[in-house]
């Protein structure tokens, strides 16, 4: 006949093996919702940086469309502009654009912009000019 200690003994095995393996699967599972929570939110930096950086685009081709209206009419002032850029999910981004229109030794004239997008703290920047030269604004 067997004694109690003994059957105790033998039962216990089976809830050690069930403990540690409960206790390396819920490690598991905490150690990949903190990585994919930290991917969810690398993701979403990305996605608002994207956005940024489409509203300094934006900003550079309204500040284009400014200068070739300008170049016609023979203006030269600087521009400046400040405006907004809106999505489907109601959110949206600004951008702020210096532009100039600027000649050459041949009196051609090129762009020369400097176009900065924002969208929930994360900015852009976006420099045009058609030659190498320090645009001052």
């Amino acid at each position: 006949m067997y004694s109690n200690k003994h059957f105790y003994q033998r039962g216990s095995v089976p809830i050690y093996v069930a403990l540690i393996t409960m206790t390396v699967v819920t490690s598991a599972a905490l150690a990949l919702s903190g990585t994919l929570a930290r991917q969810l939110q690398t993701t979403e930096n990305i996605i608002d940086s994207e956005r940024a950086y489409y509203a300094a685009t934006s900003g550079a081709e309204h500040a284009l469309y400014l200068l070739v209206e300008q170049n016609l009419t023979g203006a030269k002032d600087p521009i400046h502009i400040e405006g907004e850029v809106s999505y489907q999910d109601n959110s949206s981004s600004t951008y702020v654009v210096d532009a100039q229109l600027l000649q050459n030794e041949a009196f051609r004239s090129f762009p020369c912009i400097d176009s900065k997008g924002d969208f929930s703290g994360n900015q852009r920047r976006l420099q045009l000019d058609q030659v190498a030269v320090d645009c001052e604004f």
